[in-house]
């Protein structure tokens, strides 16, 4: 089944980039719709994909869109939940603008063409009145959804390896044991 749609920006990849675009236009154009496509269930690129212990590795101010503040802002290094949380918080606000439609768990097949990977037989043409908009072209992969990038024998069992982080608290604070200001890294072999 396709259903035929109507949008002027169709914008793929609901990341950093896909939510900033939108945001800022939805903020300088009053009246143009929007189409928000992207294959997870949520808004945030790859942070649906990045480790729980991960946070930014650069000032929040460049992640952040231009109508609301990441975390602290300025050069805090929000964590990966807080990216996540914010994402979804802006997400929110752009469809309730009544502007933005969104497509979670749906694909581009290209050409206007959308396909939603919960139900493969629903497909929707989109006629795109003034540009789409490709905000997936960086192609960003965590290392948890892709293969290795070097080579490993037959013979070899590769075993992923389970990084621990120990809370820490401000300079000076009590820690909740010993090891807390190192990294722990587990592994057995075999």
């Amino acid at each position: 089944m396709v259903e035929k749609l109507e949008t002027d920006y169709l914008v793929i990849g609901s990341g950093a980039m896909g939510m900033a675009f939108t945001d800022e236009m939805i903020t300088r154009n009053p009246r143009a719709h929007f189409f928000l496509v992207d294959k997870h269930a949520r808004a945030g690129g790859h942070w649906n994909d990045a480790y729980g212990h991960v946070s930014l590795h650069q000032p929040a101010d460049f992640y952040e869109v231009n109508s609301e503040i990441l975390g602290r802002g300025g050069a805090a290094l929000a964590s990966g939940t807080e990216v996540m949380a914010y994402y979804e918080r802006v997400l929110a606000k752009l469809v309730a603008s009544e502007r933005l439609q969104h497509f979670p768990m749906c694909e581009s097949l290209g050409e206007g063409r959308l396909r939603s990977l919960v139900q493969p037989e629903r497909e929707y043409e989109v006629t795109v009145r003034e540009k789409t908009v490709d905000a997936t072209y960086m192609n960003v992969q965590v290392p948890s959804i892709r293969p290795p990038l070097f080579a490993v024998a037959p013979e070899i069992e590769l075993v992923a390896l389970k990084l621990r982080f120990a809370p820490r608290g401000p300079p000076g604070s009590p820690t909740p044991h010993s090891r807390s200001r190192s990294t722990h890294l587990r592994a057995s072999a075999w």
